[in-house]
């Protein structure tokens, strides 16, 4: 993989773009209408965690811990209105969750 400095800005905006941008704006159009139920819910952020260790792309592990971020960020801002959200950490053929 090549270092942040040799990839060029576009590399990233199209990771933001399909990744953080494509799951902040279904956040933003899904929790309104999650709010209006009045049933709670559950968010879920498919995302990549390999604990801790960086996944080999700076790109590519800033855009998956931005999704682990806005999920916690939301899980907080959420829980009044009994509304889940949790990242989903896919990694070798597993999934596991936290939140």
């Amino acid at each position: 993989m090549k270092p942040l400095w040799e990839l060029p800005p576009a590399h990233w905006d199209n990771m933001f773009t399909s990744g953080v941008r494509a799951q902040l704006m279904t956040n933003y159009y899904a929790i309104p209408l999650m709010r209006n139920n009045q049933n709670g819910g559950i968010i879920i952020h498919t995302t990549f965690w390999d604990h801790y260790k960086y996944v080999g792309n700076f790109y590519y592990d800033l855009s998956k811990n931005a999704l682990v971020r806005m999920a916690y960020g939301l899980s907080i801002e959420l829980k009044e209105d009994g509304i889940a959200v949790i990242p989903f950490y896919l990694q070798g053929g597993c999934a596991q969750s936290s939140y």
